[in-house]
């Protein structure tokens, strides 16, 4: 997503939010063009896969309406309950979170007898891996990550930046709203701390004029890079002189019958749409026995008519929705 550095790269959209508030479920916008490359890898006959678990990932789009490079990926390991969206920003962008896609899986079937630290070291190598012994320049590219592991009825999940996973939870005919990951930008107190501590700055970018313009952003202490809006990405080596690190937060949950959705987004989905406004379009799908395939193609077209009313471009778009 290269709208997160600002050294070496065009601003493309707008980047204060503006909250959109749907009138009508059924009144969705229609994309008959949407490319998925889940549905061509999922396309193996298998009926689950249609009915609990929904993939869908869109490019986005520059403010002239060209379509950019997709830079998300999603994980989908079902032999081993592993799944997760890697949202990759910078020149080698979509590299970088194909590689995650490709070698974190290796590392977390290793070991599943300590999920937490399996997570932990799983990231870690694959960052290791990524940095060091990858064809893949990233001093300037990097991803974020946002994946989590089911062992029987527990849920691990590890955050690396701003994606992030949301449960729905039914008690009676109400839902709620689970945020099981808490993003990791500089306006968080605690990152912003961290950052300051490893030497690092935080400050937004100026205009011509000197005024602020959009997110805060981490920068090295003497020099205006790298520009990045989140304070935790793997690869990213200019950033890592900045203090940002690619240790994921962990967070464990304990499923109930009452948990029935869960989903993985970048923050295509989350940048116009609060966990609020996800569970509620995915609560709807379940109550009305839509399968999670439809409910992911929902999502995304709620999110893509929040972009087109907010902005002139639009960000890659990656969800993963299972019904539990």
């Amino acid at each position: 997503m290269t709208h997160r550095y600002s050294y070496g790269y065009k601003k493309s959209y707008i980047e204060t939010p503006k909250r959109y508030q749907y009138q009508s479920f059924d009144r969705l916008p229609k994309l008959p063009s949407i490319t998925s490359d889940a549905k061509q890898s999922w396309k193996i006959g298998r009926k689950e896969l249609l009915t609990n678990l929904g993939v869908m990932s869109l490019p986005g789009q520059l403010m002239s309406g060209k379509q950019k490079t997709n830079q998300d990926a999603f994980i989908i390991e079902k032999r081993l309950n592993f799944y997760g969206v890697a949202d990759g920003h910078g020149v080698n962008g979509e590299r970088v979170s194909g590689f995650i896609r490709i070698t974190l899986p290796k590392y977390i079937e290793q070991s599943l007898l300590d999920p937490r630290e399996t997570l932990i070291k799983g990231v870690l190598q694959t960052n290791n891996e990524l940095v060091n012994n990858s064809k893949i320049e990233t001093v300037i590219a990097g991803s974020t990550l946002c994946c989590g592991l089911i062992k029987l009825n527990k849920l691990y999940i590890a955050n690396v930046g701003d994606s992030r996973c949301v449960i729905a939870k039914q008690t009676g005919n109400s839902w709620q709203t689970i945020e099981l990951t808490k993003d990791q930008k500089p306006s968080r107190e605690d990152e912003a701390i961290r950052i300051l501590k490893a030497g690092g700055r935080i400050a937004a970018q100026q205009d011509i004029y000197g005024n602020q313009v959009g997110p805060l952003r981490v920068w090295l202490k003497t020099l205006n890079a790298p520009g990045l809006a989140m304070t935790r990405a793997m690869g990213d080596r200019l950033g890592a002189q900045a203090g940002v690190i690619a240790t994921p937060e962990i967070t464990e949950y304990e499923l109930t019958n009452e948990d029935k959705i869960l989903v993985f987004a970048s923050d295509g989905i989350w940048e116009y749409l609060s966990s609020q406004d996800v569970v509620s379009i995915l609560s709807q799908c379940y109550d009305k026995n839509i399968n999670a395939e439809l409910a992911a193609q929902k999502l995304l077209n709620f999110a893509v008519d929040a972009w087109k009313r907010n902005s002139l471009a639009r960000d890659d778009i990656t969800c993963v929705v299972l019904y539990l």
